[in-house]
């Protein structure tokens, strides 16, 4: 089997990769998801598939290093853990 796991082949349409975002922007309580999801849908969406990622994180790899990918996802846990701790 080629290609990872979580490509499932490339056979996935457009559809099913913004659910997430339907799913945590829409919760919380803000209308800003109106104006991100055309963003996403034009042009990371797109940005993503011409480049074969399926990340952020994948990107950042390719495009700086891995030092700048786990940097960003340390940043993002930091400002997760932040949160819950004001919920």
């Amino acid at each position: 089997m080629t290609g990872r796991a979580c490509e499932a082949g490339r056979i996935l349409k457009p559809l099913p990769d913004p659910i997430p975002l339907k799913i945590q922007f829409p919760s919380s309580g803000s209308a800003s998801w109106l104006l991100l999801y055309p963003y996403v849908f034009h042009v990371v969406l797109p940005l993503y598939r011409r480049l074969g990622v399926i990340s952020a994180y994948e990107y950042l790899e390719r495009r700086f290093d891995l030092r700048v990918r786990l940097l960003a996802a340390g940043i993002f846990l930091l400002w997760r853990m932040g949160w819950m701790a004001n919920c």
